[in-house]
């Protein structure tokens, strides 16, 4: 069924109320506010958004029908419908909605203007759901509500969880530490090195698995990515970026699980975002 872009009371939603406060998204999925972080796509490859796109089509038979959370101005939607996978983006600001994407894409279920805590949808409507980039915005109770109650409900049985997160590590405790006391550009209202003053939680990527795992998915695959920034100094993207790639080739090389296992964990103090393949049990 085709779904237009309708308005969170139209679609029988929990209403959002206006302005930031600690439990409102509103503030942050503003496209002014996305454009100062996050806008300046001119060293972007879209590489993640790629590998995410074939990570979903390589776990999943058939055509999967995929649910993005706060898909904002569509970078993964694209991805994902240039293999033709169904898709239906969620965003809670009807601007995000607005910005360009190929809306006529007969793979594009709909866009839908909505809050990734009070999803409009019946149960067992998707096989796969992604949030990139939207947990972090959640309390500890916010987040959960939203990974049991709504992600859990949405999904079919054995139902498929994609998240990407940034994470608290080695390397981003370093940057976070330069940010603040050598480039003072930190905002004092940011948690974390991402300089995002709408984050409420900055977790190690232990934390997140626990998490998943307590809120009903196994955890099918964790893998993380090294730190690389045109904000921060060259020398330390590229320790960071050689430290991960080592591991990352001793790691597939080593025929061992345990010493696989071993060698991501220290890679994971190379990386700045952690992405987590889950299965609802």
């Amino acid at each position: 069924m085709h779904m237009e872009s309708r308005s969170a009371h139209e679609a029988n939603m929990t209403p959002v109320e206006d302005g930031m406060s600690p439990s409102n998204l509103r503030g942050h999925l503003a496209l002014a506010h996305w454009k100062t972080y996050y806008g300046n796509i001119k060293f972007r490859t879209f590489a993640r958004e790629e590998h995410f796109a074939n990570l979903i089509q390589a776990n999943c038979s058939g055509v999967p029908r995929v649910l993005e959370l706060a898909c904002g101005p569509g970078h993964l939607l694209r991805s994902l419908l240039a293999k033709n996978i169904k898709v239906v983006g969620v965003d809670i600001n009807r601007e995000m909605l607005s910005v360009k994407t190929d809306k006529s894409h007969q793979s594009l279920i709909g866009l839908v203007e909505g809050d990734a805590r009070y999803l409009p949808f019946r149960v067992h409507s998707f096989d796969v759901v992604v949030c990139v980039g939207l947990l972090e915005h959640f309390d500890r109770n916010e987040l959960e509500h939203c990974l049991t109650h709504e992600v859990r409900r949405v999904l079919k049985p054995n139902g498929i969880l994609l998240a990407h997160v940034p994470v608290r590590t080695f390397a981003t405790s370093v940057v976070r530490v330069w940010r603040k006391l050598i480039a003072r550009d930190l905002s004092p209202y940011s948690i974390d090195d991402d300089n995002d003053p709408t984050h409420r939680i900055w977790w190690r990527p232990t934390q997140y698995a626990e998490l998943l795992g307590s809120c009903g998915f196994n955890i099918l695959l964790t893998d993380y990515y090294p730190y690389r920034s045109s904000r921060e100094p060259r020398f330390i993207t590229r320790i960071t970026e050689m430290a991960s790639e080592v591991c990352a080739s001793i790691e597939e090389t080593t025929s061992l699980v345990t010493h696989r296992n071993m060698i991501k964990r220290f890679r994971s103090n190379f990386a700045f975002g952690a992405y987590y393949l889950g299965k609802s049990q």
